[in-house]
């Protein structure tokens, strides 16, 4: 049977438990996120690039006429809000970029043994005849493609 490997790479416990860690340090830095819940998202309002380029305009606006912005509006924390939101927006462009490499690189793994794993036990199948160590292999491996019956009220 024809395999084509689509990744073939090593990654020690180590090195993974340094990129945890890493991970967790980055967290450190970042004591302020939030974890919303659906609704809790739902209910605020997004800012895509036009929604960025009007709150800018209105940072704009706000300090250059101080004095008809009311005292309940803090510009100094609307700046805060667009600063942290920026580079928020670029650390995220990074964060994305190597998650979806992590996502890519994990489903070709995952394909990659499915099909390694899906030859080994077509060799099996062929090769059993009346060796009982590989019936009993076959007969474990088996199990894993048993389907479960869900139980219909009568």
């Amino acid at each position: 049977m024809f395999n084509k490997n689509k990744i073939s790479a090593t990654l020690s416990a180590a090195e993974r438990d340094e990129i945890i860690a890493k991970i967790a340090e980055i967290k450190t830095k970042l004591p302020f996120l939030l974890n919303l819940t659906t609704a809790e998202r739902s209910q605020f309002r997004k800012m895509g690039n036009k929604g960025l380029a009007y709150v800018a305009d209105c940072l704009r606006a706000g300090k250059a006429f101080p004095s008809i912005i009311p005292p309940s509006i803090d510009i100094v924390e609307l700046e805060k809000d667009l600063t942290l939101h920026n580079y928020l927006s670029e650390i995220a462009v990074n964060i994305k970029s190597l998650a979806e490499g992590i996502e890519d690189t994990m489903t070709a793994a995952g394909s990659d043994a499915m099909s390694n794993s899906d030859d080994i036990y077509a060799y099996l199948k062929r090769s059993a005849g009346s060796d009982d160590n590989i019936k009993a292999q076959l007969s474990q491996i088996s199990a894993h493609f048993k389907k479960t019956r869900k139980k219909t009220e009568e």
